[in-house]
């Protein structure tokens, strides 16, 4: 394994040496063996864990990354990927809800409908009704059933995560 200098991967990433020793310190790399002379000894496989945090960042946020990264370390690569795919089904979910919103505003849909007719404007409860968005956290059901899946609960934003057992 060749050892790299924290200025060449910090270079390579756009990211200064301190964000590397901060991804560090959080656990999101592998162990760093130190030289002799207590220099980091990163590797390739340092570099990849770095290239994928930077990769997932922007688009899961730290949190999901976090998680991600850990379970690879541990060789979960299975859970790993349950836990990309659940956050990307609950991205489409939320873009879907989004577009849908935008549509709704963008038109005259909501001057159509009958309730709106008598009066101008709406509430936030009618808005949330009438789109579908969630009007707060408490409205997405947490610890609730699924109505489409029994037995399966809701996280905080309302998805419906199975149990550990069903994704094996």
């Amino acid at each position: 394994a060749v050892n790299m200098r924290p200025i060449d991967i910090a270079r390579r990433l756009n990211i200064s040496t301190s964000t590397l020793r901060h991804y560090e310190s959080q656990g999101l790399v592998p162990p760093v063996p130190r030289a002799a002379n207590g220099y980091r000894m990163y590797t390739e496989e340092h570099v990849a864990y770095f290239e994928c945090i930077r990769a997932m960042i922007p688009g899961f946020g730290i949190p999901i990354t976090r998680k991600v990264v850990r379970k690879l370390q541990k060789q979960e690569v299975d859970e790993a990927l349950w836990l990309v795919n659940e956050q990307q089904a609950r991205l489409h979910r939320e873009k879907v809800l989004t577009e849908k919103t935008i549509r709704l505003l963008e038109t005259d849909e909501l001057d159509k409908l009958e309730w709106n007719r008598k009066r101008k404007g709406m509430t936030i409860g009618e808005a949330s009704r009438e789109t579908g968005v969630p009007s707060s956290p408490s409205d997405t059901g947490k610890g609730k059933d699924c109505s489409l899946c029994p037995g399966i609960r809701k996280t905080a934003i309302g998805d419906c995560i199975p149990p550990t057992s069903a994704r094996s």
